[in-house]
C-alpha cells in the first residue's frame, strides 16, 4: 500500500518487547523472534523507501538469517528496479544460496516468491 512511514511506527512497536514481565523461556523466544522480524521488516521498509544506505547492513542480516534470503532478495530487486542501483554484486554474493533455494522451499513458497519477482519487474 506504500504506507512505509506508518508501517515503521508499528514495526518499532514490536521491535523490543523485553520489558514484558514474567516471561518464561517460551515467551523470551517469541520476543526474540519478533525482534528479528522487526529488524527484517525495518530493512524492507527502508529499501522500499529508497534508503540504499542500509543495504550493506541488510546483506549482513540476510547472511545470518538464511530463511530471509529469498524475500530479502525480492525486496532488494524491487528497490533496485524503482530506484536504479546495481544488484549484480548482491546476486554474486548470494549465488550459492540462490542455487540451493529450490531445495528448501515448498511449492507454495516458490509460487509466492516467483510472483513477487515477476510483479516487481512489471
Amino acid at each position: 500500500m506504500g504506507k512505509y512511514e506508518e508501517a515503521k511506527h508499528y514495526t518499532n512497536g514490536y521491535a523490543d518487547l523485553s520489558w514484558f514481565e514474567l516471561l518464561g523461556q517460551e515467551g523470551k523466544a517469541e520476543v526474540d523472534k519478533l525482534r528479528v522480524w522487526a529488524l527484517a521488516n525495518s530493512y524492507t521498509l527502508s529499501m522500499s523507501m529508497g534508503n540504499t544506505e542500509v543495504l550493506s547492513d541488510y546483506l549482513e542480516f540476510l547472511s545470518g538469517h538464511p530463511k530471509e534470503i529469498l524475500p530479502g532478495l525480492v525486496t532488494i530487486l524491487k528497490s533496485a528496479n524503482e530506484f536504479g542501483f546495481p544488484v549484480e554484486p548482491v546476486f554474486e554474493r548470494f549465488s550459492k544460496d540462490i542455487k540451493g533455494l529450490g531445495n528448501d522451499l515448498s511449492v507454495v513458497d516458490k509460487i509466492h516468491h516467483l510472483d513477487s519477482v515477476v510483479t516487481s519487474m512489471t
